[in-house]
């Protein structure tokens, strides 16, 4: 018995230092070696072992375990990375740490999104690159995961840090997407609110940037909402002749719908019939040109259109992804973010 106490005795005493070894270990990996590798060894790593090697990260004043960045870099990767076999409650704890590593030497006032300040004699900032990245990127997938509130806490945080175009633009798209039935529950008020906000920040990025396609999609878009005609107007007008064909595509879907609301059918049936031209086999423009024809009475013409919008030769609708922002840079953006955590 005294001996198998003993044992039990040494396990504990061992526990924490071997969790905190194989967490630096793994983090070593991931600056030097196989990143892949580690992210996976990280998901799978026990919660207290992560707890044990973090809080040895941190106390580390020497800093020999790894760089901070390196691990802010990890730590978000295993709590955002499309394809991991990750709880919530693990992607949580990750996410949590990542911040509160990014939050070292930010300034006081400065909305805090972590569960504690870390102690700034012990580990060295990120540098402001790498923080306004680390933003950008988290931002980018709370916004393609349809997280708004989340979202909304750290775009606080980088308009603090980081007013850049990019940052504005997510900022934008984060209150149109409070603006939407489809993804945030709000009574009529708030929505009206949130694309006031949209517009204040989407016209902001596009002072900065007055070329940025995107924003400039995405404001017409909102006045539209706002049922500002003439300079939605414009702006989507604009972006219809883009070489992007999604932009092109959703600016003449847009249209469409502006002219029809308008009453101006025939105008409305042109950007429908455009608005295919750049998607053939999306199915919002083919509908919506379909319900042109059944409310002129031409019902035919308008039931020939549904066997290509609903078949199975339809293709993805930029419209359905719309609202959930920069949804095809998430992964672009948390692999750059490897790369300078690396570095």
């Amino acid at each position: 018995m005294r001996a198998i106490a003993a044992c039990l005795l040494l396990t504990l005493v061992l526990a924490p230092a071997s969790g905190a070894d194989d967490y630096a270990a793994i983090l070593r990996s991931y600056q030097s070696g196989d990143a892949d590798a580690a992210v996976a060894r990280l998901v799978a790593l026990d919660y207290q072992a992560i707890e044990a090697g973090f809080s040895a990260l941190v106390t580390s004043a020497d800093g020999e375990l790894v760089s901070v960045s390196a691990a802010a870099a990890m730590h978000t990767e295993v709590a955002l990375r499309a394809g991991l076999d990750v709880t919530t409650a693990r992607a949580t704890q990750n996410l949590d740490m990542a911040t509160r590593l990014i939050e070292v030497g930010q300034p006081a006032n400065v909305n805090k999104n972590g569960s504690g300040i870390l102690s700034e004699s012990r580990i060295q900032p990120v540098s402001p690159a790498f923080r306004r990245l680390w933003y950008v990127a988290v931002s980018t997938v709370l916004e393609a995961d349809g997280r708004v509130e989340k979202a909304d806490a750290y775009l606080e945080s980088a308009r603090a840090l980081f007013p850049d175009g990019e940052v504005l633009l997510l900022s934008g798209v984060e209150e149109e997407m409070r603006a939407s039935g489809r993804v945030s529950a709000t009574n009529a008020g708030e929505r009206r609110k949130a694309l006031g906000r949209a517009e204040a920040f989407l016209r902001a990025s596009l002072a900065q940037d007055p070329a940025h396609m995107e924003s400039k999609l995405r404001l017409g878009r909102v006045l539209q909402l706002r049922v500002a005609v003439p300079d939605s107007r414009e702006l989507l007008t604009a972006v219809s002749a883009a070489d992007d064909k999604r932009l092109g595509y959703l600016a003449s879907l847009f249209l469409g719908g502006l002219e029809d609301t308008a009453g101006n059918p025939t105008a409305a049936a042109e950007w429908y019939q455009r608005a295919s031209k750049r998607a053939p086999s999306a199915q919002s423009a083919l509908l919506a040109a379909s319900e042109l024809r059944h409310r002129a009475g031409d019902r035919l013409a308008a039931a020939a259109a549904i066997p290509t919008a609903a078949g199975a030769a339809n293709a993805a609708d930029p419209w359905w992804s719309y609202l959930f922002g920069e949804y095809w840079q998430a992964d672009p953006r948390l692999d750059a973010l490897r790369a300078m955590g690396r570095t």
